[in-house]
């Protein structure tokens, strides 16, 4: 039998634990969904197709490569959701409302997500229409895939915990996504610090939830995600005053040889931009 004093013992052993078991949690919530994320590609695997926009209007159907997250695209309560997933929604729409007749068979999406770094591979070897996360532009990227208009404009910051604010950044160890512009951008700074990539299937969400339990200890995300994310973790500062970019473009992706959709979708991506009536909405929405 369980007496007072055993109870209190127990629970008060349940507590130094509770951060690594959330940690675990994560983990294998991250774990889980790659296994998902792999069986759903199977279906895409064999189904390779780079035409443009006329090739999608022809088959009545669009593929949207995003990342899984709880910001851009996930599922809640068994209802698909995130910025992302409603982003794609309104360009359907878009794409419905100026190519398809009334009594037409209507365009219709579907949201691929995979890992972080197999977003521009996928795009180029044609199985999917549009990268849909919020990319930056590095020189590589440049090289690999065409960026839309920006539909954001954000700048670098570091996040870390309040514990830390007022101690210098400088010569400590910074965790980023791997294949990330953030690491390159620390790496030319060179501000000596050590930074460690993290696995691709971690965004910059789950890094900050890694910093706030204490796993690591400081972060560059771009400011929309810092203030986003933070507002879930009471014990987060943003560091805004560093020398990392400003002003810095957030955009979708296509390939190369598709001028006819990168043009379509500048002329729907400004209409949902910050500042517009469907881009604030949507930013309420899910901040």
């Amino acid at each position: 039998m369980i007496n007072a004093k055993n109870l209190l013992l127990l629970l008060f052993l349940s507590s130094c634990f509770v951060d690594n078991a959330k940690i675990e949690d994560r983990v294998e919530d991250r774990v889980e969904g790659r296994v998902e994320g792999a069986e759903r590609l199977k279906i895409h695997l064999d189904n390779s197709r780079t035409g443009d926009l006329d090739a999608i209007i022809k088959k009545k159907y669009i593929r949207i490569l995003t990342t899984k997250n709880a910001y851009d695209y996930y599922i809640y309560q068994g209802q698909t959701v995130g910025i992302q997933y409603e982003m794609a929604k309104e360009f359907t729409k878009h794409l419905n409302s100026k190519y398809v007749g009334e009594k037409q068979l209507r365009i219709v999406f579907e949201m691929i997500p995979v890992e972080f770094d197999l977003l521009i591979p996928m795009l180029n070897e044609g199985k999917g229409d549009i990268i849909a996360v919020g990319l930056t532009q590095t020189p590589k990227r440049l090289e690999q895939v065409e960026f839309t208009v920006p539909y954001r404009v954000v700048d670098d910051v570091i996040v870390t915990r309040k514990e830390f604010k007022n101690q210098s950044w400088k010569n400590k160890t910074f965790h980023v996504q791997k294949d990330s512009s953030y690491f390159a951008q620390l790496k030319l700074k060179n501000e000596n610090m050590k930074i460690k990539r993290v696995d691709p299937n971690f965004n910059g969400a789950n890094i900050m939830e890694f910093i706030s339990l204490k796993k690591y200890d400081y972060t560059l995300v771009n400011s929309f995600w810092a203030k986003t994310i933070s507002k879930r973790f009471s014990n987060l500062h943003i560091i805004k005053d560093n020398p990392y970019r400003k002003k810095v473009e957030v955009s979708w992706a296509v390939r190369k040889n598709n001028s006819k959709l990168l043009e379509e979708l500048n002329t729907f991506l400004p209409k949902i931009k910050k500042g517009t009536l469907l881009g604030n909405l949507l930013s309420y929405k899910y901040i």
